[in-house]
């Protein structure tokens, strides 16, 4: 008997188990759906409807835009571009003029520091990024990559000057302070280098390419503005055969006006021309 309720236990603690499994399965089913809903709640922004008027507005500002974009031109200048390199870099870490006495310093501005540093190399990252950067000033992005190499090494060198100020030890900021001059002179020698330049079809081929780039960039831009607004890409490409329709019947209207005034003005001259025959005629009558 002992036997029959032991295989009877064996079957039923599967069964047993398994069902206490679906129980806390079906318990733990509606709290992560209610959490996952939570969460897709949060992570989708709710979009305000807009109105017709700014609807309009939005659509009109985006035909605008289009209008105006030029893919063959940049956006980055060669203004921006020296300010980065001669404002943001050159003044700041290579031609800055370090005090001899750090206790005679006021402002950070008055000296080289780790953060200015560190701050200054931020806007050259930036630029460098940029890839209009070999187009606008035709030199490869190999020389700015090894330029901002030689850069990062004031990093260590501005720290080091940092703590020898701040440990008010004279002698160790003046052998510091030694070494920052005596780099500086190294960044100037190969700021003012040769630069590696682009050959004619290399920079066609790059402006080609980056070409392709704005276009993309300026499309995704218009797109990101119509999803904010809750607007489909759809209706941008409703508005863009609009405005060609109404172009070609300003076209169309334009040509037969003038159709109608080259015809007018060539009845109007053969009306003369028989005048002036019949005039012609009685003339010589009259002889």
């Amino acid at each position: 008997m002992w036997i029959k309720n032991f295989f009877f236990v064996i079957f039923l603690a599967p069964v047993l188990i398994f069902s206490a499994e679906q129980i806390n399965k079906e318990k733990t089913l509606p709290e992560e759906k209610n959490t996952a809903e939570k969460k897709t709640e949060k992570s989708t922004p709710k979009v305000t409807p807009l109105t017709k008027k700014e609807r309009e507005a939005l659509l009109q500002e985006l035909a605008m835009e289009r209008s105006k974009f030029n893919p063959r031109l940049p956006g980055l200048t060669v203004a921006h571009v020296q300010k980065v390199l001669l404002k943001d870099i050159f003044d700041v870490l290579i031609d800055k003029r370090i005090p001899d006495d750090p206790r005679k310093i006021k402002k950070s501005g008055e000296t080289i520091t780790y953060l200015g540093t560190r701050m200054a190399l931020f806007k050259y990252g930036v630029l460098l990024k940029n890839p209009e950067l070999p187009e606008v000033t035709n030199i490869k992005l190999v020389w700015y990559k090894a330029y901002e190499t030689k850069l990062k090494k004031m990093e260590e060198l501005a720290r080091k000057l940092d703590q020898a100020s701040a440990s008010g030890d004279l002698a160790l900021y003046q052998q510091i302070k030694a070494q920052i001059e005596a780099y500086q002179k190294v960044l100037k020698d190969f700021a003012n280098g040769k630069k590696i330049q682009f050959s004619s079809d290399e920079m066609r081929a790059l402006k080609r390419k980056n070409m392709l780039w704005r276009t993309a960039e300026f499309k995704k831009r218009q797109t990101e503005k119509l999803k904010k607004a809750g607007l489909a890409s759809v209706q941008l490409k409703d508005r863009k055969i609009e405005e060609v329709k109404s172009s070609r019947n300003q076209k169309n209207t334009a040509v037969k006006s003038v159709k109608n005034s080259g015809s007018k003005k060539s009845s109007s001259n053969t009306s003369a021309g028989k005048h002036t025959r019949k005039r012609k005629n009685a003339g010589g009558n009259n002889w």
